[in-house]
């Protein structure tokens, strides 16, 4: 989908009809207005460049974080832990040491905070 798409925006077509001597169809042609322009396809070579420069596993700036003046300059932090992910974690490996742990890949663990 395009991003003009969020606003509303839907391609605009135009169907020709050509008819024989006997007022018969005989043939329909439909048009339809491109939905990827230049804008658009600016906007995905934009995102697929930015994406491109960004590492996926830490979200730094990949020429900021990998060139010879970043040796050194970073420092890892202790990390946080997420009590949602905790829980859900805990809760699979129980089900799993019990009778029903056939196709553990097939559920879904849903996760709420308590007191909600």
């Amino acid at each position: 989908m395009s991003v003009k798409r969020l606003d509303g925006w839907a391609p605009a077509s135009v169907t020709e009809y050509e008819y024989d001597d006997d007022g018969r169809l005989v043939r329909a042609v439909t048009e339809q207005e491109p939905e990827w322009d230049e804008t658009e396809r600016g906007w995905m070579v934009a995102l697929t460049a930015y994406r491109m420069s960004v590492h996926d596993q830490c979200g730094t700036y990949l020429p900021d974080s990998t060139g010879p003046a970043a040796e050194g300059a970073y420092r890892a932090k202790l990390p946080i832990r997420c009590h949602a992910c905790t829980a859900r974690m805990d809760a699979v490996a129980t089900h799993l040491k019990g009778p029903h742990a056939n196709h553990p890949e097939a559920l879904l663990w849903q996760v709420e905070r308590r007191g909600a």
